[in-house]
């Protein structure tokens, strides 16, 4: 059986890692303080957009209903027209 040398991949990767410790310690922050912004942003987005598809799986607010004589009324914005 052949052994696969895994040492370039081992001494590049320490490499990566010792240039990224090694850094200005302001663009460390940049990077550090980028990520938290986006991390912000996506677990807002994915919050909202939770409750949007939720609240229309669930039929409130804008959903169809039944009014006067079992006829569909109401929906929401994408229903006009």
């Amino acid at each position: 059986m052949n052994a696969i040398d895994l040492s370039p991949i081992a001494e590049a990767v320490c490499e990566t890692l010792g240039r990224w410790l090694s850094a200005d310690p302001r663009d460390v922050t940049l990077g550090l303080r980028t990520i938290a912004v986006g991390s912000v942003c996506n677990v807002s987005c994915a919050v909202l957009g939770c409750y949007l598809v939720l609240r229309g799986m669930s039929g409130g607010g804008g959903g169809w209903r039944l009014g006067p004589g079992g006829r569909r009324v109401g929906g929401g914005w994408w229903a006009a027209g």
